[in-house]
């Protein structure tokens, strides 16, 4: 994805992925993400690198599988060590995403930093 090194970077649009249900990614389509209630990074939007790390990481095992293309403004990229010590509240002063190389893993918390969202691995429920 292009980071740079150090705590902040900057970088204008990110092509990343999510896996969820059918029916989450069939209301994601047509209402947007929403947050989830907690996380590595505390209540935000997560993403990965790739569709088939998405399906690794997902809850249950989900079934398909999104690709979203995301501004991520102003980026903190988050060390194992404050990984460890969890300073989740502290990450989110003055930055619009989360970066956590160790884990692949990135998370916004507002759904309008993602520009467009298409299905690139199994089937909504319609």
């Amino acid at each position: 994805m292009g980071y740079i090194s150090g705590d902040y970077a900057c970088e204008k649009l990110a092509v990343l992925y999510h896996a969820t249900d059918g029916y989450s990614a069939d209301c994601i389509l047509r209402d947007g993400f929403r947050r989830g209630a907690d996380g590595l990074a505390g209540s935000a939007i997560y993403f990965t690198s790739s569709a088939k790390k998405a399906r690794k990481k997902s809850q249950g095992g989900n079934s398909v599988v999104l690709r979203a293309y995301v501004d991520l403004g102003f980026i903190y990229n988050v060390d194992g060590d404050e990984l460890a010590a969890g300073y989740k509240k502290r990450w989110w002063h003055g930055v619009e995403s989360v970066h956590i190389p160790c884990r692949d893993v990135t998370a916004i918390r507002d759904k309008g930093r993602v520009k467009s969202v298409e299905v690139v691995f199994g089937s909504i429920y319609a």
